[in-house]
């Protein structure tokens, strides 16, 4: 007899614990990590392919990248795709190669509702579209058709990278990491005929004085020839005051 109670009790437990593990499923929500990082490097070669690394090593791979190089200052944005049980080991690895972080945001996202929110924004710029297709159609000006036409074709873009957004939550396997660097080190490792490293640690301040001086010589200019059109104003009063006492009348 308690055999036979206990069996029954045992495929109780069994028939509830599957019924709440289904339950659990049917109504689980879903959750990808989201990060961004702004940080700084201090000399951008190096450590650039450090993080390169970093990527390669844990299976992930570079989405989008889109590197800017102005005077000394270098400048990166890059999409990481990452398999979301390595999203933590590439964040504290990037981390510790970062001069200075200057922000980080790490979120833990809701796909479902962030899904139905971008939808929902989507849904909105789908009606401004509308609208000004409405007023293209019916304008009869030039400049205001272009501009019309201008502002459609910037939200197509926004539209798209929602979009493209949605896309990205429905990969759940992957998170997603956006890394913004920059470097004011912009020649690194260089060597001199004798082999020997050169510094160049004052590189930046003399590209800050180059910078004034290019500003600069406009409006320098400027003011050159104003003092010598003015010169030229007063010798022509002094031309006409002389001629003007030399007359008789």
């Amino acid at each position: 007899m308690k055999k036979h109670f206990l069996r029954i009790v045992i495929l109780c437990y069994i028939l509830l614990s599957t019924n709440i593990i289904i339950a659990q499923t049917e109504s689980g929500e879903i959750f990808v990590n989201r990060g961004k990082i702004d940080l700084e490097l201090t000399n951008y070669s190096p450590n650039k392919s450090k993080i390169d690394s970093i990527i390669v090593a844990n299976n992930a791979t570079i989405e989008s990248e889109n590197e800017g190089n102005f005077y000394s200052r270098i400048t990166n944005t890059m999409l990481i795709k990452i398999p979301k049980d390595k999203f933590n080991d590439v964040v504290n690895s990037i981390s510790t190669i970062a001069s200075r972080i200057i922000k980080k945001d790490i979120n833990r996202i809701n796909v479902e509702k962030e899904k139905a929110n971008l939808q929902n924004q989507i849904n909105a710029k789908e009606e401004i579209r509308a609208r000004f297709v409405q007023l293209v159609e019916k304008a009869k000006i030039n400049t205001e058709i272009e501009t019309g036409k201008v502002e459609i074709e910037k939200i197509n873009n926004e539209i798209a990278t929602l979009k493209n957004s949605i896309r990205n939550l429905e990969e759940t396997e992957f998170s997603f990491l956006a890394l913004e660097i920059s470097s004011n080190t912009q020649i690194e490792n260089v060597t001199d005929n004798g082999g020997n490293q050169v510094d160049f640690s004052q590189n930046g301040i003399t590209q800050i004085l180059m910078n004034i001086l290019i500003y600069s010589l406009p409006v320098a200019i400027l003011a050159l020839i104003y003092i010598l059109l003015d010169r030229y104003k007063r010798r022509q009063r002094r031309k006409k005051s002389k001629s003007s006492s030399k007359s008789p009348w």
